[in-house]
């Protein structure tokens, strides 16, 4: 399975690569996750030249070792995977706040643990992210239970459904659209990230060296997400249906894709994204912290001038 997947990202890289030459298009990539969704919108609905370029990957981590390698200028990554970046030495600039978590990410588990501080001794799927550290930091926290009182176990979200089905776990942590197939095997929601609100953010990550030659196209790529922002707005059953091309959920669930996110205004990003530190740089650091805490970095980064709104629409 690894082989496979490494495989499928090594194909991904070469087809970016074909396109890397002097003056080529301002590379964007994602993975499929709600937030995401209007950049892909904005391309169906024509907002999109061919100065930009969106890759579709697989996975976080794909988008990840994409920015790695230079084989990217930006990518769609949560707070956490960019300090993740940050702290290897990748120079990344925040220009776009997509989301910010306000109960999308859930800690679902077997109908027998009713209340949170039943998780005690219970076996907990979790991802090795930051995500998944301060979501099950948060969910204990709630019940009074130190980390030691729970079996932590580390699986990707495509592994939890199994695993829940073999009776291997009892709970887990996840996020849509794989929440969706927990529910329909019977697991609940106990716990999610409304309880912890602002802790979980989703974000537009750019290669610093990449903003001074893709100035424009930047601002245009901002721009029509805002465009198509408004166009989900106007007309959201069309829209759905377009961004439902990517996400696949049951057509009763499509009204409520976004259920769970807060999708900040341009004024919010700006507020987020400006000042000498700029708002989300403090909680960058907090995170960082955090992670270096639960063993996820060596040390926690300084992340000085990793927000910019230079992008977003000017104020009216």
């Amino acid at each position: 399975m690894i082989l496979v997947r490494r495989l499928a990202f090594l194909l991904a890289v070469l087809l970016i690569a074909g396109c890397s030459a002097p003056g080529t298009p301002l590379r964007v990539a994602t993975n499929v996750w709600p937030g995401y969704e209007f950049l892909y919108l904005a391309r169906e609905k024509g907002l999109y030249d061919k100065s930009i370029r969106l890759v579709e990957l697989a996975s976080a981590s794909d988008v990840m070792d994409a920015l790695r390698t230079g084989d990217i200028e930006a990518g769609a990554l949560t707070l956490d995977e960019t300090i993740t970046l940050a702290s290897e030495g990748v120079d990344l600039v925040v220009v776009l706040v997509f989301d910010i978590s306000a109960g999308a990410d859930v800690l679902m588990t077997r109908p027998s643990i009713a209340r949170l501080e039943d998780l005690r001794g219970q076996r907990i799927a979790v991802e090795t992210t930051a995500l998944g550290a301060v979501m099950l930091e948060g969910a204990l926290a709630k019940a009074g239970l130190p980390i030691e009182s729970v079996q932590v176990r580390h699986l990707s979200l495509r592994e939890h459904l199994e695993a829940y089905q073999r009776g291997e776990i009892d709970a887990a942590i996840t996020f849509p659209p794989y929440d969706s197939a927990l529910a329909a095997a019977g697991a609940v929601r106990r716990f999610d990230s409304s309880a912890i609100p602002g802790r979980i953010v989703d974000v537009l990550a750019v290669r610093r060296d990449a903003l001074d030659g893709h100035h424009q196209s930047l601002r245009a790529l901002v721009h029509g997400y805002f465009e198509a922002r408004e166009a989900w707005q106007e007309s959201p059953a069309e829209a759905l249906s377009i961004i439902n091309r990517r996400l696949k959920l049951p057509v009763n669930e499509l009204p409520g894709t976004f259920d769970g996110l807060h999708l900040p205004s341009a004024d919010e990003m700006r507020t987020m994204l400006a000042g000498e530190p700029a708002p989300l740089e403090a909680s960058a650091r907090a995170l960082g912290a955090l992670m270096h805490q639960n063993k996820l970095l060596p040390e926690a980064p300084r992340l000085a001038g990793l927000a910019n709104d230079d992008f977003l629409p000017e104020a009216p």
